[in-house]
């Protein structure tokens, strides 16, 4: 059967195909002529092209094919890209994709209006991030994310500050992904910018809350003792360093709350927080620690002296008269004195010596201050034993018989009549010692 035939400068061409076996042939048909242009006769080649056809219809059906799956897969690539742009513009994150081959990053509209760019204000540098970056974060920023192209982490993820157009700062939530070759270098690292600010805003407030003093502002007890342990710890390691601890309590204030309120005593305590605050470096920490009671860390001191000096100043600052809402009110503060001079001890240590202190200041007449020693220490101890054997001496009287009550009577001198008595009770203090030493001698011992 001739399929299909065609004459080319006296050549035919002709494709055969047998039905019996399937199979094509080329046929080419060529005249033989002699110089004088006669007929001699044709030369007639067969070429077996079945393989040859066969193939062309499988290579057509396989392009028909791949055309529909290149289709498909663009219709795929054009519905992800609209997806992908459908989410950077709705999420309220900043989308940034750095090509780290040919060190191009791009930035979503939304990543640039989080800053206050327009869409053509920024290139696509890496250092239209990291030149933003707070002067006290970016050394942080690039070790992680170093580390992560390092393949030191399984992503990247970075809090730090950023610096707004308008030359504020604010706290972003940077996270990321590298994508790497087969010899796990990487070649592009993609993820998104949360702005946090509302969130570390709340965070810090929320810290400030539990290191300060809701009345005055100033650190709380918590705070104090965080600062004055450091300050223990770097008077052991440098001898060079001193330090000192005041202990302000306010003389009578219970009697301003009692005859003003409440109202006006919380006045009096801000007005004396700063007055003290007045007096001081702003590297000495004031707190109060509760009620009426103040306690001031002094660092870097030249001079011990410098400790009294500040006492002085401070309550000639806090006996002014105070104007509010038209009373005019006085106080005055008792202050004990802790220095550094012993090293080695706690900050609790240091804080009860102050108080120690302060309470020696109290009993020597108020509106004074006195330096904390080593017998105050013995007499605040031997106080608490007193204390203790008195209380016992009550609660066991009747098996102690410790207290006596003796009856002296009041007689007038100019007719000896008796007008009254006079009650004293006398303690026999040696029946209390041996009491307290054989009731601790009745307690379980511990094991081991």
């Amino acid at each position: 059967m001739i399929e299909t035939s065609s004459e080319v400068d006296s050549h035919t061409e002709i494709t055969l195909k047998e039905d019996e076996d399937g199979r094509s042939y080329d046929v080419f048909i060529t005249p033989l002529i002699d110089n004088k242009n006669n007929l001699l006769g044709r030369l007639i080649v067969f070429r077996d092209v079945t393989t040859h056809l066969n193939n062309q219809v499988v290579l057509q059906q396989s392009n028909y094919e791949l055309e529909g799956r290149v289709n498909s897969r663009t219709a795929e690539l054009r519905a992800s890209e609209e997806r992908y742009a459908l989410a950077a513009c709705g999420t309220n994150d900043g989308i940034w994709d750095w090509d780290i081959l040919n060190d191009r990053v791009h930035y979503s509209p939304r990543w640039k209006a989080m800053f206050g760019f327009e869409e053509d204000e920024l290139g696509m540098s890496i250092d239209e991030w990291f030149l933003r970056v707070h002067p006290d974060d970016i050394q942080r920023v690039r070790a992680e994310l170093a580390a992560h192209l390092h393949n030191e982490t399984e992503d990247f993820s970075s809090e730090h500050r950023l610096m707004h157009k308008n030359g504020d700062y604010g706290w972003v939530l940077v996270r990321g992904v590298a994508i790497r070759d087969k010899d796990n270098i990487p070649e592009r690292i993609a993820g998104s910018f949360s702005d946090i600010t509302a969130r570390k805003r709340i965070e810090e407030q929320l810290i400030h809350d539990a290191l300060h003093d809701s009345l005055t502002g100033l650190p709380n007890r918590a705070l104090l003792n965080d600062r004055l342990g450091r300050a223990c710890q770097r008077a052991r390691r440098s001898q060079d360093y001193r330090f000192a601890l005041l202990y302000i309590d306010l003389d009578n204030f219970k009697v301003i709350n009692d005859s003003l309120g409440h109202k006006y005593g919380d006045k009096v305590l801000i007005e004396c927080s700063n007055r003290i605050l007045n007096c001081l470096r702003n590297i000495d920490t004031v707190a109060r620690i509760g009620g009426d009671e103040f306690v001031i860390l002094i660092e870097e001191m030249d001079d011990y002296q410098n400790s009294r000096i500040a006492a002085e100043r401070i309550q000639n600052a806090i006996s002014l008269p105070m104007y509010l809402d038209g009373n005019i009110v006085y106080i005055s503060a008792s202050i004990g004195i802790r220095i550094s001079h012993i090293i080695g001890e706690s900050a609790e240590d240091f804080l009860r010596d102050a108080d120690i202190a302060m309470y020696h200041a109290k009993g020597s007449g108020k509106s004074c201050y006195k330096e904390f020693d080593i017998s105050m220490r013995d007499q605040a101890m031997e106080r608490v034993q007193l204390e203790n054997e008195l209380r016992a001496a009550l609660s066991h009287h009747e098996e102690t018989q410790q207290l006596f009550v003796y009856y002296q009577p009041i007689i007038s001198l100019e007719d000896g009549i008796i007008s009254g008595f006079e009650a004293l009770t006398r303690w026999r203090h040696h029946y209390a010692v041996l009491f307290l030493q054989r009731s601790s001698s009745l307690l379980p011992k511990k094991a081991g």
